[in-house]
């Protein structure tokens, strides 16, 4: 029930008294019961009330937990009323009636509708659970946006449907109906002041009526199709004026995978798919185009291609340079990054600590002579993937490529379909096949195995070294070798576009790059960063080891749904990304432990910033320190923009290597610690479309190395955000860490459910239960004493 819509009815019998009731078939048939009035009229919220006598009500999570007051869940039903269940259908009775676990001999009936508790004890219904959609990594429950939709004073009724484009990416689009004409832009204005950016579905499209199903209930697929329906923009749409903004709409399409037709000049880049990653692609496609080094600090200022476009008016050509091929030799030079890998790799338990591993799930049927196909092809098409590290004549360690026919590369095979324990096998040995070593002068410096559990059921893993690699180059591996699966089954020949450079190309460019005057820039912009004294952070209490010992274990979690809104939401307020947001939140954590006035953490930048990289294999990031000072009297407002203003430079710099600001800094290598940082932050974006294939799923393995004292990985995922911290055993026990998370979830709660900018570092408590009550209790007798 919407009341809004009864204020008409309510001024024409103001005496007649209205009860909403709501009621489900299963509890035959009455649950709820709230007497309409104008007050609820004029909140408009579909508040359901309270259960009758007989009945009881529970807002619980995912994981059958209570939730407290004002977050959203899903409706349990209890008491006198539940039927037995569903006649003939047991798997549907168990899913939908389980044994309450709260109290002993009830039955609770799951609803699937998703409601939250008022301060007033009642309850407000928010639509199904099951009405959700996934976009660009975010869950989206479309009942959530039709409620703030019908908010709106002139909107009578909405509906909210996602439907894919022809990149077979979904789409959220909004039907609304209203006696008046109504403004796309005050309508959009109206749900970012209620919803994050994500949720603001990308078109709007006005009806006189809903289409109806024959009992009444709006037929979804009735629904005009939006191309031709005057369907507009969710910004107001403004075309392309002039050749500098059609040519960065196409660079546009091209990075976001929209159509050019959909962009507007007002549409905020961030708003529509991009991020950190694709902004670096952007400016890297835009220098090519127009000879403009557009920088990444100017991107996050300058969102729209209206702005950019007038950005690109102004600015100063800056010739596009291409990375020739290097000239033929019998080995070449290693990347600064490589470099700095190989001398690790050196080091007991640094060569395993450095593999980085993908595992797959095929159910379904499987071709392994499709799979060896695939790898075959792929290792002739990349030849990092036929590089080996060894020593020449004069004792230099360079890169040597095999030829493809040499490589001696085969996918081991192992058959554990008669073995009762499979199951259980398969973690153990994708484990193991982890932590084996590389030998880099003799390569291949990529393995694969497959495990057959179940005739339809396969594990599929490969190890590739880090000095071959990045997370870049695992997508695009993946992805290739599906591309060229699937070409053979349905017999047909996969042709990719030729790469126009292999990594010994980016090698041999890079060492000119890096004597060029433009880097003096970079190596000033670092120098400025590093000014005093360095600091050292010190998180853990135990004694440090003489040498780094790479032990390690990881604790995955996720962050709920509603705090990765509230992330979202203080993202959107500061023109920020999901990664400056989660990093603001990392460093208020290690402040909180170590009262440091100055943290340093590393993450990795992609290096790709050449549009030729896009498609290569190879090790490419770069990682960076990011500096940042923190002060207790520092407000939360000031230090989420130093933070944000630190990433931009980082972005802005990320071609100068981490081994040539260390050497600038005469930093002496420290065997017990990892150069300059011992804290890492990455954040992830989702996988690739190809992987949503049916019959495809990735997981993520146990690990048993820590390259870092600490490293935090979050994972935009369907659910919200789902976050690892991995953790040096010889530094920290698992309890710690289980206390680190609950600290760091409860940082969220203090800070994210209720931001208010100008509040004070020093006010935020990340203290928990019992230890928060210890705390005070202490502080009061200090007082008394006092």
């Amino acid at each position: 029930l919407s009341p809004g819509k009864l204020k008409s009815w309510k001024e024409r019998y103001p005496q007649t008294q209205l009860i909403n009731m709501y009621g489900i078939t299963e509890t035959t048939v009455h649950v709820t019961y709230k007497e309409i009035t104008e007050k609820e009229i004029t909140l408009n919220i579909s508040n359901i009330g309270v259960p009758i006598p007989t009945l009881s009500c529970y807002v619980l999570d995912q994981h059958q937990q209570l939730l407290p007051t004002g977050i959203p869940g899903e409706l349990y039903v209890g008491g006198d009323g539940l039927a037995r269940g569903y006649l003939n259908r047991e798997d549907l009775t168990a899913e939908r009636f389980i044994n309450s676990p709260f109290k002993e001999g009830e039955r609770l009936y799951r609803s699937g509708d998703k409601v939250k508790r008022l301060a007033s004890g009642e309850l407000e219904y928010l639509g199904r659970i099951d009405d959700q959609v996934k976009i660009r990594g975010y869950r989206i429950e479309l009942g959530e946006i039709e409620h703030a939709l019908q908010k709106y004073p002139a909107v009578e009724g909405s509906v909210v449907i996602a439907r894919k484009n022809k990149q077979s990416e979904e789409e959220l689009i909004a039907y609304v109906i209203s006696k008046e004409t109504l403004s796309i832009a005050e309508l959009r204005a109206h749900l970012s002041n209620a919803l994050p950016a994500y949720m603001v579905p990308s078109y709007f499209v006005q009806l006189e009526t809903m289409p109806l199903t024959s009992n009444g209930k709006i037929d979804k697929k009735a629904l005009p199709d939006p191309e031709g329906s005057g369907m507009n923009s969710g910004s107001e749409y403004v075309a392309p004026r002039n050749e500098v903004e059609e040519k960065l709409v196409t660079i546009w399409s091209e990075v976001l995978g929209i159509e050019k037709e959909k962009i507007s000049m007002k549409d905020n880049f961030f708003e529509i798919g991009g991020h950190s990653l694709k902004a670096t692609r952007l400016a890297s496609q835009v220098h090519k185009e127009f000879e403009v080094r557009m920088e990444l600090k100017e991107l996050f200022s300058n969102t729209t291609p209206e702005q950019q476009a007038a950005l690109i008016g102004k600015s100063k050509r800056s010739a596009f340079i291409n990375i020739l091929p290097a000239a033929i030799e019998e080995s070449y030079p290693l990347s600064s990054s490589q470099r700095r890998l190989w001398i690790l790799s050196q080091f007991e338990d640094g060569n395993a600590a450095y593999n980085m591993q993908g595992v797959y799930v095929f159910e379904g049927e499987f071709n392994k002579e499709a799979l060896d196909h695939s790898f075959k092809t792929l290792i002739e098409r990349h030849e990092i993937l036929r590089t080996v590290f060894k020593e020449d004549e004069k004792g230099e360690i360079r890169q040597w490529i095999g030829s493809a026919e040499e490589t001696l590369f085969k996918i081991t095979d192992h058959d554990l379909r008669n073995d009762a324990e499979g199951e259980l096998k398969v973690r153990s040995l994708v484990l193991s096949d982890s932590e084996k070593t590389f030998d880099l002068s003799s390569g291949p410096l990529l393995r694969a195995s497959l495990y057959r559990v179940e005739d339809q059921k396969h594990v599929f893993s490969y190890v590739m070294h880090h000095i071959i690699s990045d997370g870049w180059s695992m997508e695009i591996l993946i992805r290739e070798v599906l591309q060229f699966y699937n070409g053979f089954i349905k017999g047909e020949k996969i042709t990719l576009a030729p790469l126009p450079l292999h990594y010994k190309d980016y090698s041999a460019w890079q060492q000119q790059e890096l004597s060029a005057e433009s880097l003096k820039l970079h190596k000033e912009y670092w120098l400025k960063q590093f000014e005093g004294e360095l600091p050292v952070l010190n998180i853990s209490k135990k004694l440090r080891p003489d040498v780094y010992s790479y032990n390690g274990d990881a604790l995955s979690y996720t962050i709920e749904l509603h705090h990765s809104k509230h992330i979202s939401a203080i993202t959107s307020r500061y023109n920020g990304t999901d990664f400056i947001s989660l990093l603001f939140f990392v460093k208020l954590l290690l402040h909180k432990y170590t009262n440091s006035r100055k943290l340093i953490v590393g993450t990795s930048m992609a290096g790709r910033n050449h549009y030729q990289l896009e498609n290569q294999i190879g090790l490419y990031i770069n990682n960076l320190p990011l500096i940042t000072g923190i002060h207790e009297d520092h407000s939360l407002e000031e230090f989420y923009l130093n933070v944000k203003e630190m990433v931009q430079g980082a972005l802005q710099h990320q071609d100068y290597p981490l081994e040539m600001i260390m050497a600038e800094l005469n930093h002496k290598r420290d065997h017990s610690r990892q150069g300059l940082f011992n804290v890492m932050v990455e954040f992830h974006n989702e996988r690739s479309g190809l992987l949503n294939e049916p019959g495809i799923r990735a997981f993520r393995n146990k690990t048993t190395k820590s390259v870092f004292d600490l490293s935090f990985d979050f994972f935009s995922t369907a659910e919200g955000i789902d976050a690892l911290i991995t953790y040096n055993t010889d530094l920290f026990d698992q309890g710690e860490i289980e206390l680190m998370k609950e600290r760091f979830n409860q940082l969220i709660t203090t800070v994210a459910t209720d931001f208010t900018g100008s509040r004070k570092i020093g006010e935020i408590d990340y203290r928990i239960g019992e230890e928060k009550k210890h705390a005070e209790i202490k502080l009061h007798e200090l007082k008394e004493n006092f």
